[in-house]
Parts: structure tokens; sequence; C-alpha cells
């Protein structure tokens, strides 16, 4: 497991991140490493915010790299109040034993301002694989 404190520059937003290997699966000749990650979302802001996109880079140890973009998180837009949070599990799935994930979820405040959370890069890795 690893757990990673990732912080925007202005520290209105605090983002956790423990990412775990999962499992790895055979399917038509071909070896797929899963993992999981757990994300908190800590509001430290005196307003209310709402995650309205996710951003993501996925890239693997051979240097290949997936873009995920879309609305919310886990199907949803959850808003989150004034020193509140909001978690959530999600997966992740590579061709190869180690990998990492960064992107940016875009949040919009109550009164309409919209801005981008830098979510820094976190490590996807099999146990043992990395001394």
């Amino acid at each position: 497991m690893t757990m990673q404190s990732l912080i925007d520059l202005n520290d209105h937003i605090t983002i956790d991140v423990n990412s775990y290997f999962f499992e790895q699966r055979e399917e038509e000749n071909e070896t797929f490493f899963l993992f999981g990650y757990d994300i908190k979302v800590t509001n430290n802001s005196d307003n209310l915010i709402k995650i309205l996109r996710r951003h993501w880079f996925i890239t693997d140890s051979n240097g290949e790299q997936v873009e995920v973009e879309g609305e919310g998180v886990i199907g949803l837009q959850p808003e989150i109040a004034s020193q509140d949070y909001f978690e959530y599990s999600s997966g992740s799935q590579l061709p190869t034993p180690v990998g990492t994930m960064h992107g940016t979820y875009t949040i919009e405040t109550a009164d309409g301002q919209q801005f981008k959370v830098i979510i820094k890069p976190f490590r996807l890795a099999m146990p043992g694989i990395i001394h």
C-alpha cells in the first residue's frame, strides 16, 4: 500500500490517495495487473465545492500512457461542504506490474467559479516488484 497526501498549491483542497495491488489476470494470452485506489478529497475552504470532472493520465512501466476524462467521479458529481470530505474507491488496469497515475479534478464553488485541482503522481505497483 502507498499512502500519499497530495495537496494543490492553494491548500484549499487536500487529496489523499491509498493505492494497492488487487490481482493479476490472464485473458486470451494477455496478462493484466489490476490496481485499486482509495481517494479522500477534503475541502479546507470556507465554501461548498462540487467535483465536476476528472482527468487522469495512467502510465505503465513501458511508458505507454492512457488518458481518461469524464464527468465527476464514480458516476457522481459530489458536493463537499466546508471542512468536510468525500471518499471513494476506484481502479485501473495495466499491462505491466508497475505504473503511475496523475491528473486533475475540475472543481466548482457555490458561486460558480471553476478551477482545477492537481492530483500529483502516485504509484501503482505489485508487491515486491520495487525494492
